[in-house]
């Protein structure tokens, strides 16, 4: 079976397990899986098959205090039992979208040529939320090639209002309006006298 299929069916399991508590144990769960991403050795050691299964356990009990939280750790042990750890990043993708889903929250990928202030990005975020009548987070990325301005993708709409694509359309209203006018030029009559 395809690991993608797998850790959907692991994430939608834990999830309606913890479905009544998920606001106190996705926290954990992510809080877990970034010291993993920071340590990628904890990985590596959980991955490992020729690793013995109780070194493991001792692993997520000691090193990984996270690992403890009473909703994560029997999730992350059954993960090891299973050698199944490396769905961890997948399961954790799954989670933040039917949480966000169960909670009615929209991700809007904000572009912008500087990276946007707390301040911004909240503001942004309720502008945003008014206008589609729930929540909405920020998600902000970097891109200097728009110069400046916003590209907001929120759903199935992107607002557009960076100056690179302010400049495009600039451009080819003047470049119609050069080849019209030199059209225009070209059939009007030419009085010398």
């Amino acid at each position: 079976m395809k690991s993608g299929i797998l850790g959907k069916r692991y994430a939608e399991a834990f999830f309606r397990a913890v479905e009544t508590r998920l606001d106190t144990v996705l926290p954990q769960f992510r809080a877990f899986t970034d010291l993993v991403r920071q340590k990628p050795e904890i990985a590596k050691i959980l991955d490992h098959p020729a690793i013995n299964l109780s070194r493991k356990e001792h692993l997520l009990e000691t090193a990984c205090p996270l690992a403890s939280a009473p909703e994560v750790a029997p999730f992350l042990r059954l993960l090891v039992h299973r050698r199944r750890f490396y769905l961890l990043s997948r399961i954790e993708k799954r989670l933040v979208y039917l949480y966000k889903k169960k909670n009615s929250i929209m991700t809007a990928q904000v572009t912008s040529a500087l990276p946007l202030s707390a301040d911004e990005t909240q503001k942004l975020s309720a502008s945003l939320s008014r206008r589609v009548g729930g929540s909405v987070e920020v998600e902000n990325r970097v891109d200097p090639a728009i110069r400046g301005g916003l590209l907001i993708h929120l759903g199935d709409q992107v607002l557009d209002s960076t100056i690179r694509t302010r400049l495009k359309n600039l451009k080819e209203k003047m470049s119609f309006l050069t080849s019209h006018l030199l059209r225009n030029m070209d059939e009007a009559p030419v009085d010398l006298v």
